[in-house]
């Protein structure tokens, strides 16, 4: 049976220090929203107390005024800040600065896309009715809040415009480049913001004058058609470094200092999203925030493997619950030092839909535990090494420093004690985030970079929904509960291999003419390689018993063998381990004389993967 590779076996390095989140606290319920649109998230200290406060923008709502505040304690929980009542139609984003020159925070959104508003703080944590700046076309990118030509006032880039303050609420409206989704650094070294933007497959790189005005240097193609931009020194020359993500992945371009580029260090297969760029993990190298995964910087313009927290999945909610809620479909991501240890924490402006009305929004603080207990990936299904599992299934778990020893459940039930380590399993309601259950999962091998364990699924009020944060304890050492997540589905359907060609770990059995039953060889194993063995379907019927896991429970499973229809004659739980699924198959005659074939089934409507078989 194969699994996947642990970064421990790649030689470690500093790009494999992991990074985990403690569960959140509290999650901020802001009722109903509306239609997806960018919801806004800021922080500053608004009431003058000298901790971090929270501003949030619900996306579209209905029934609240915005912004809202809720005033930080300095621990990353929060209280609320006194009503407002301010303006009653949709607004976009938040970015906070002073834009009237008087020393207390103010607050900039979108109003539609088409003008800008300025809501002006109070500095107890109230805000004043807005100001606003129409602007030329509709802005639908990020808006960075910077001050661009040296009066102290906090300027806006949003676009392809700069928007300079007025000191009244309002902008002086320039355009500034010809691109959008724009990164704001000093790409040139002359003590003055620049913008790099992206337009189509082209990246835009407009140098400040330190005026308001800037000149443009010629484009240049990006390595794909990027989506996001965002600076930071990603190689640690000290120069801020351009990154950019897109559908196909996440690239990095070296900085030379006078505002052009190296070529591009491109980290495919890897979410594209970026909302945040901090050093998450501590090692000193810049990491980014994509969504709710950290990609860990190497250093080199490259990233690790990626790590991913908070509330998660998109299951819908069972229909007892009469909800039929799915998500979180995530709006807003923002990176901040909430409790005053100098990890950057994260928040989360989620909601929660069904079809194209809103039901539930919620903002989740999740505070950064640093290298936590040293989880990389959470939980991928031990068959397949990829995710979303299923409660009931084997997982495989795979960090840093997981365990101080190897070890491995000998027989019988696997323990929640093994090597010294307990693997802890939080389940959480994906609307509220109560605890719905949190019990011991039975482990079955432990290592210092890999775990495996059972995802138990015998738990009370756990259904469709709910979202697993997982844990590893060592015996002896503090508790502390993290929030590493584990994706999870109604049915993940995954098949054991042997080796890297994929050969089915599986039993076969041919049915003989007086009824009896006769073992068939299906693979033959050495030390060092499994190969299959051929098996004859001239001789009389022969079932093929394949194992996995994650298998569903309630729907069917049917499988086909080179492409014909495979009868299924039994598809569940294998007996002798939990978590261990088996579906016995009748090769089709047909299938006589076609060498390797290539057995897939689908349970619960979900593909497991494929695996071969050699047929004479």
């Amino acid at each position: 049976m194969k699994f996947p590779i642990a970064c421990t076996l790649l030689a470690v390095g500093a790009w494999c220090q992991p990074v985990s989140f403690l569960a959140p606290v509290r999650v901020f319920g802001r009722g109903t929203v509306g239609p997806l649109r960018n919801a806004g998230l800021a922080a500053g200290d608004f009431n003058g107390d000298g901790k971090l406060d929270l501003v949030d923008i619900p996306a579209n709502r209905s029934g609240f005024t915005a912004p809202l505040i809720s005033f930080g304690n300095g621990d990353g929980t929060f209280r609320d800040a006194p009503a407002t009542s301010l303006l009653a139609e949709a607004l976009e984003q938040a970015v906070a600065g002073d834009f009237n020159g008087d020393g207390r925070l103010d607050v900039a959104s979108l109003s539609s896309g088409t003008r800008v508003a300025v809501f002006f703080g109070n500095g107890d944590g109230t805000l004043r009715p807005p100001v606003f700046t129409p602007l030329e076309e509709v802005i639908s990118t990020r808006m960075i809040a910077v001050e661009l030509n040296g009066d102290g006032l906090t300027d806006l880039v949003a676009g392809r415009f700069a928007l300079l303050a007025k000191g009244d609420g309002t902008f002086t409206v320039r355009q500034a480049f010809g691109g959008a989704g724009s990164a704001v650094a000093d790409f040139n070294r002359d003590g003055r913001p620049d913008i790099a933007a992206v337009s189509g497959g082209d990246v835009i790189v407009t140098l400040s004058n330190g005026d308001g005005t800037f000149r443009t240097l010629p484009a240049f193609a990006a390595p794909f058609a990027p989506k996001f931009a965002l600076a930071a020194d990603f190689t640690g020359d000290g120069i801020p470094d351009l990154v950019l993500g897109g559908d196909s992945g996440v690239a990095v371009l070296a900085a030379k200092g006078e505002g052009t580029f190296l070529s591009a260090v491109v980290t495919p297969g890897v979410v594209g999203d970026l909302s945040a760029v901090a050093d998450f993990n501590g090692d000193g190298r810049m990491d980014l925030l994509a969504r709710n995964t950290v990609l860990p910087g190497r250093g080199d313009g490259s990233f690790g493997i990626p790590s991913t927290f908070g509330v998660t999945g998109s299951v819908c909610l069972s229909s007892t619950d009469q909800r039929l809620l799915c998500g979180p479909e995530y709006m807003a991501f923002l990176a901040a030092d909430f409790n005053g240890d100098r990890r950057p924490d994260v928040a989360a402006a989620a909601r929660f839909t069904s079809g194209t009305v809103g039901i539930g929004y919620a903002v989740p603080v999740l505070v950064n535990n640093g290298a936590g207990d040293g989880l990389v990936i959470a939980g991928v299904s031990a068959a397949t090494g990829r995710g979303p599992v299923t409660v009931g299934s084997l997982v495989s778990a795979f960090g840093v420093n997981l365990a101080t020893d190897i070890a491995g459940a000998v027989s019988g039930p696997w323990p929640t004690t093994l090597g010294g380590v307990r693997v802890h399993v939080t389940y959480r309601s994906a609307i509220s985030n109560s605890v719905v259950a949190d019990v011991l999962a039975p482990i079955g091998f432990v290592a210092p970079g890999q775990i495996n364990y059972l995802l138990p699924g015998e738990v009370t009020g756990v259904a469709d929904g709910s979202t697993a944060f997982v844990t590893v304890e060592r015996v002896g050492s503090p508790y502390v509960p993290t929030a590493s997540v584990v994706a999870l589905a109604a049915s993940a359907p995954g098949l054991f291999t042997h080796g890297t060609q994929a050969i089915a770990a599986a039993n076969a059995v041919r049915i003989l003419a007086d009824g009896s039953q006769q073992a068939v060889a299906v693979t033959r194993c050495t030390q060092i390689i499994c190969l299959g063995v051929p098996i004859n379907v001239r001789q009389g019927p022969v079932y093929l018993s394949l194992y996995g896991t994650g298998f569903s429970r309630t729907g069917s499973t049917v499988c086909t063998a080179g492409g014909l229809a495979a009868e299924v004659s039994y598809a569940g739980p294998q007996g002798g381990l939990a978590g261990l699924d088996q579906v016995n198959v009748l090769l089709p005659a047909g299938l006589a004389g076609r060498g390797l074939v290539t057995v897939e089934c689908v349970s619960g409507g979900v593909k497991a993967n494929g695996v071969v078989v050699l047929v004479e």
